[in-house]
C-alpha cells in the first residue's frame, strides 16, 4: 500500500484561505480557515514547506503552514502607473510570487510596473526592479542569483536581473510581442518563452541572450514546463479568447476570415458556442470571404492530421 507523509492543501476563495492536511493513511483533518487581507491573487509556498505567502491588492501576507498563524505583512502600498490613463482609484495588485531556492528571499510582481525583492526573515524590502509596464510573472534561477520577469501586452518583454545588485543584465528581444509565459530550465542555463500572437516558442541561452531555437505555432502559446532533466519542454497551445479575438480585434488584428476559420475548427470540435459566433461573424462577411475561411480551416486540419 502506498504511504506518504501528510500533504498540506491550500484552497483560495474570496476572503478566506483554507488549509488542511491529508494522506492516504489518515482521515482528512478539519481545515484551518484564515481570514482577512482581501482576495488572494497569487500564492507561493516556501522551499522548506513551513510557510506560505499570499498576495493581493497593496500587500503580501506570510503565514505558517501548520497553524495558519500570521508571520508577517509586507506592505506594498497603493500606486499608479505613470504611463496609464488616470484611474478612479490607484491600484497595485500582486500578480505573482516566488521564493528563492534557499527561501531567504522573495520576489513579488506587481501591476504598477515593479518587481520587489524582499528579505523573508525581516520583511525588509531589499530593492525594486522597475519596468515600463505591469509585471505578470517573476521567478528565480535555480541558484537564486538572478530573477526573470515578464511584462504584459502594453510593454511586452522578458527581463533578466541580478539579485545582488538589481542590475538589468539583459532583455530577451525578438518575438517579444504578447509574451504569455516563461520558464527556466532546471540548470538555469536556458529559458523558454511563449508568445500569444503570433504563436511562437523561443529557446534562449541565459548567459549570452542568444536565441537558440524558434518554433512557430498556429495557436497562442500559454503554459509551459521543463522536464526535470531539462531535455523536454511541454507546451500548451490554444485559447477560447482566440475564437472571438479576431472578430473584435481584441489582442490580435481584426480579421473576419481568420475569425471564421477558427470558429469553424472549434465548431467541428464540438464547441457549441462557436456555431453561434459563426452566424454573427458571417453577417459581416462576403461569400468569398467565408469560402476562403473554410478553405483555411480545411488546410489547417489537414496539416495537423498529417503531422
Amino acid at each position: 500500500m502506498l504511504t506518504s507523509s501528510p500533504v498540506r492543501l491550500l484552497t483560495v476563495t474570496a476572503l478566506l484561505l483554507f488549509l488542511s492536511s491529508c494522506c492516504e493513511d489518515e482521515p482528512l483533518k478539519e481545515p484551518i480557515r484564515v481570514y482577512g487581507y482581501g482576495a488572494p491573487t497569487a500564492l507561493a509556498i516556501s522551499p522548506d514547506g513551513r510557510t506560505f505567502i499570499s498576495g493581493g491588492p497593496s500587500r503580501a501576507v506570510l503565514r505558517e503552514i501548520e497553524s495558519g498563524q500570521l508571520r508577517r505583512v509586507l506592505e506594498i502600498g497603493w500606486s499608479r502607473r505613470t504611463d496609464d490613463p488616470p484611474l478612479p482609484t490607484p491600484v497595485n495588485t500582486v500578480t505573482a510570487l516566488a521564493f528563492s531556492p534557499d527561501g531567504s528571499r522573495l520576489i513579488t510582481a506587481h501591476s504598477d510596473g515593479a518587481a520587489r525583492l524582499w528579505e523573508v526573515a525581516s520583511g525588509r524590502l531589499v530593492r525594486t526592479l522597475r519596468h515600463p509596464g505591469g509585471v505578470f510573472s517573476a521567478s528565480f534561477t535555480p541558484d537564486g542569483r538572478q530573477v526573470l520577469t515578464r511584462t504584459g501586452w502594453d510593454h511586452p518583454g522578458v527581463w533578466l536581473w541580478e539579485t545582488a545588485t538589481g542590475e538589468l543584465l539583459r532583455r530577451f528581444e525578438g518575438y517579444a510581442k504578447g509574451i504569455t509565459s516563461v520558464a527556466f530550465s532546471p540548470s538555469g542555463g536556458q529559458v523558454v518563452t511563449g508568445a500569444g500572437h503570433p504563436g511562437a516558442v523561443c529557446l534562449w541561452d541565459v548567459e549570452t541572450g542568444q536565441r537558440l531555437q524558434v518554433i512557430q505555432e498556429d495557436l497562442p502559446v500559454s503554459p509551459m514546463a521543463f522536464s526535470p532533466d531539462g531535455r523536454t519542454v511541454l507546451i500548451g497551445c490554444g485559447s477560447d479568447d482566440l475564437l472571438v479575438g479576431y472578430a473584435k480585434g481584441e489582442g490580435v488584428p481584426q480579421d473576419y476570415v481568420e475569425a471564421y476559420k477558427w470558429l469553424t475548427i472549434a465548431a467541428r470540435g464540438g464547441l457549441a458556442k462557436a456555431e453561434q459566433y459563426q452566424r454573427t461573424v458571417a453577417l459581416e462577411m462576403s461569400a468569398a470571404q467565408i469560402a476562403e475561411a473554410l478553405r483555411r480551416s480545411r488546410e489547417f486540419q489537414l496539416k495537423k492530421t498529417t503531422l
